[in-house]
């Protein structure tokens, strides 16, 4: 079961204790979440996020009659309330029996730094989302891949669907390099992570080429490197996969990642203006 931090959380614009959450409340496949990163008190793209979860409500055809701002005031409140400055927040949204807000704290695995240098394992998962660029709550998914990587001792399990091709992470975007060439999945098969778009962009700015193609499970091996990207691990090599080791010492995942530390410390900068 999903465990809370702090002392309170938020529905639908009041704050209650934590012994009082009803976690039946979240789990129906008809839950729609986001889990932002807070950092410093800042709720890290949170417009990125916003504009997430307003599509996958859309496509859910419900309707969030609450406003941006009052739902980002619920949130500074949320982090003053329970004192906690760096975490993650979890918004989840359902709209039976009657429309209900939740944000509340969650527990977050943020990796250590030797993970940065030395990349992490992961494993393969013949699985896959159905309406990957929404946010839903999969229950089943994810105790598979939770237990799997439990079995394994993996960081990560990669999702592998019905062709072979590796799509996402449980909780992560894929991406792959070789030579000078980053592959992701297309992203109308993965969910449209926001660390996932700010690396493409950051790729692009550099004149880094970025191709979106689905990546072969059987190739992946031949690759120069692979990493995964998200709310949590953000960029974050991967040593092996399944048998097989990759060296994690390369060049233009270095530039990516420290590109990417600087849009985090910029975008906190401007929060705090």
């Amino acid at each position: 079961m999903e465990l809370l931090r702090g002392k309170y959380y938020w529905a639908n614009g009041a704050f209650h204790s934590n012994i009082n959450f009803d976690f039946s409340n979240i789990k129906s496949g008809d839950s729609i979440y986001e889990v932002v990163r807070i950092e410093d008190a800042i709720p890290l793209f949170w417009e990125d996020h916003l504009a997430r979860f307003q599509k996958s409500i859309r496509f859910k055809n419900a309707e969030l009659h609450l406003t941006p701002e009052f739902i980002y005031k619920g949130i500074e409140g949320l982090i003053q309330k329970n004192e906690i400055e760096t975490g993650n927040i979890k918004i989840i949204f359902n709209k039976k029996p009657e429309p209900l807000l939740l944000i509340y704290f969650i527990p977050h695995y943020y990796p250590d730094e030797e993970s940065y240098h030395t990349g992490i394992k992961t494993v393969m998962l013949h699985a896959e989302r159905h309406d990957p660029n929404y946010k839903v709550v999969n229950q089943e998914l994810r105790t598979k891949a939770d237990n799997l990587k439990e079995e394994t001792g993996a960081y990560e399990v990669l999702l592998v669907n019905n062709d072979g091709f590796i799509t996402e992470g449980s909780k992560s975007n894929v991406f792959a390099i070789k030579e000078d060439i980053i592959y992701t999945s297309p992203v109308n098969s993965v969910l449209p992570g926001i660390t996932r778009m700010n690396v493409i962009e950051i790729c692009r700015k550099f004149g880094f080429k970025v191709i979106e193609t689905p990546i072969d499970s059987k190739l992946i091996y031949k690759m120069d490197g692979v990493f995964i990207t998200g709310t949590s691990p953000r960029v974050l090599p991967v040593y092996q996969i399944n048998d097989f080791v990759f060296v994690t010492e390369n060049i233009l995942l270095k530039n990516i990642m420290e590109a990417f530390k600087s849009l985090v410390k910029g975008y906190i900068f401007k929060g705090k203006m």
